[in-house]
């Protein structure tokens, strides 16, 4: 698919839904770009883009149990997990969809603080003037 029919189906949706065992950066940025509110879980690294209740929702019921730091720094994994009954992540899915389907401006909200965030904070601009200032500094 082309990046105009990707753009055009993106910017007709209202939620992007992720419940992943951890980050994956850049389809969830992508939902942000296009206004989307963000729905994800609380899995290993997500919540250095999603806040939630700011910027999207992170859904409880992941952290620690899919994906987590070892003591050593390495991220460990174990997928086992995912394939097994969450009762808390299920749970909190169905009334975090059930309340941005019936509030369209908690809706709202989410889908511009996300888009807010990803083109003020994560802006080229941005990273180049920070770059700059750290070169500044050690130069």
């Amino acid at each position: 698919m082309d990046w105009q029919s990707y753009s055009s189906l993106m910017s007709g949706c209202h939620v992007y839904l992720l419940p992943s065992a951890r980050v994956h950066v850049y389809s969830l940025l992508e939902a942000m770009y296009h206004g989307l509110a963000v729905v994800t879980s609380d899995g290993w690294g997500i919540g250095n883009y999603v806040a939630h209740r700011v910027n999207g929702r992170m859904l409880p019921g992941l952290y620690g149990l899919v994906s987590w730091q070892s003591a050593n720094g390495q991220l460990s994994e174990n997928y086992e997990p995912m394939s097994c009954d969450n009762h808390e992540l299920e749970d909190s899915l169905y009334a975090t969809l059930r309340e941005l389907i019936s509030y369209d401006d908690r809706r709202s909200q989410l889908a511009t603080a996300g888009q807010t965030f990803v083109t003020r904070e994560l802006s080229i601009e941005r990273f180049n003037a920070e770059f700059g200032a750290f070169l500044g500094q050690i130069l």
